[in-house]
Parts: C-alpha cells; sequence; structure tokens
C-alpha cells in the first residue's frame, strides 16, 4: 500500500466503527434471546460494558485515523478527490515526519485534542487545511467524544462533572439514577435526532462525516 493513499485509512476507520457497532447491536439481541447452559443471561450491565469497550476502540481508531491521514498528507498525499494541502514542511520519509508532529518537546504527538491538531495543522499546511475548518465545524462532538473518553478511562471528579455538564447538554436533565455511567447514556435514545437512534450511533455517524471531509 503505498505510504501516500488516503482511501485506505478512511475505509480501515470506518469499518471499525462499523464492526465495533455490530458488536454493541449483537450482544443487545443476544441478551433476550440467548441462554446460557451455564450462568444467568447478559445482563443490561453487561451489555453497557461492552458499549462502553467499543466506544473506546472507536476512540483508539479515531486517533490512528488523524495520525495516518495528517502523516500521509505531509508526505504529499493526495485525496480521492484529488485535493492536496499546501505543505510548510517536506519530511525525507514517514519516520521523519512522525518527528515533526512531536511538539513541544513531548514523547508522543496527542491526536485526541482539537486545538492541538489544529495548531499542528497551520504548521505543516496553508490555512491548516483540510484540518482547521473541518474541526471547527465538528469542534463540540470532538470535545464531546474526548470527554465520554475520559470518564471512561478515569476515574477522576474533574472527568466525571465534565461528563455529567456534556450529558445534560444532550439530555436537558439526567436521568434519575445514582450516577450515569458512560455505557448506559451511549445506548440512550438522542432525543435530538430526527429518526431514532442512540448516542453511540449518533456520535459514530458524526465521526463518519467528519473523516469523509478530512479525505475529501
Amino acid at each position: 500500500m503505498s505510504k501516500k493513499k488516503l482511501k485506505p485509512i478512511l475505509d480501515r476507520f470506518h469499518k471499525e466503527i462499523d464492526y465495533s457497532l455490530r458488536l454493541v447491536r449483537l450482544v443487545g439481541d443476544v441478551k433476550d434471546a440467548y441462554q446460557p447452559k451455564r450462568g444467568p443471561k447478559l445482563s443490561i450491565k453487561e451489555v453497557e460494558l461492552i458499549a462502553k469497550l467499543s466506544f473506546l476502540n472507536i476512540f483508539v481508531e479515531y486517533e490512528v485515523f488523524m495520525e495516518e491521514s495528517f502523516i500521509r498528507y505531509m508526505l504529499g498525499g493526495e485525496s480521492p478527490k484529488g485535493f492536496k494541502p499546501k505543505r510548510y514542511v517536506f519530511p525525507k520519509d514517514e519516520k521523519h515526519a512522525r518527528k515533526i508532529t512531536l511538539q513541544d518537546y513531548v514523547i508522543y504527538t496527542d491526536w485526541s485534542t482539537p486545538d492541538k491538531i489544529k495548531r499542528r495543522a497551520e504548521y505543516c499546511f496553508k490555512d491548516g487545511e483540510p484540518y482547521k475548518t473541518n474541526i471547527n465545524l465538528f469542534i463540540k462532538t470532538l470535545q464531546d467524544i474526548k470527554t465520554i473518553r475520559n470518564y471512561i478511562t478515569h476515574s477522576s471528579i474533574v472527568a466525571k462533572d465534565k461528563f455529567k455538564t456534556m450529558a445534560r447538554s444532550y439530555l436537558v436533565t439526567l436521568p434519575p439514577v445514582k450516577e450515569l455511567k458512560a455505557g448506559k447514556f451511549l445506548l440512550m435514545n438522542n432525543p435530538n435526532s430526527r429518526t431514532p437512534e442512540n448516542f453511540i450511533d449518533y456520535f459514530c455517524n458524526k465521526l463518519k462525516y467528519f473523516s469523509k471531509r478530512i479525505v475529501c
């Protein structure tokens, strides 16, 4: 596979999203239909755990997509429709390109924070495109998926409070439960959607659209 082609990484990202969503739906179907030979049926708590873990996988794949698309554009890559950003940096190879993205003397490149990606894009490409405009268009979605990821992976009060604030922005009020867990939230229906969809589907549809615009 050419290191400059963009479509394969887009296809891979969408495939991983579909795989994770299929797993969530499959476990939901199995919960009521399957009676194991030993032990009880799957509980709603276990279904919510699968949703949470699937979302983590999707977030990891989102970070991979952002990094791989960025590196390919740095190496002179072209989108399927012929878009090719004007480059300000000219790495000699993929290894060199990855070193260039390591700004501020950090040991790894952060591909989860929208503002950091925009600044990196402005450094590497004219007008920061195709990242700057699209990140601005999807800034709330990208921040919200990171908020959910942080709540899943961190037990801090800050992560919990940010998640609760984010959840209220979609639900207006939180449901009458002691603590709204990430898995439960992801499986809840989004009351703001025109067609019935739960939140994990909602965020995945947004990520698919966002990624298509990056690899335009």
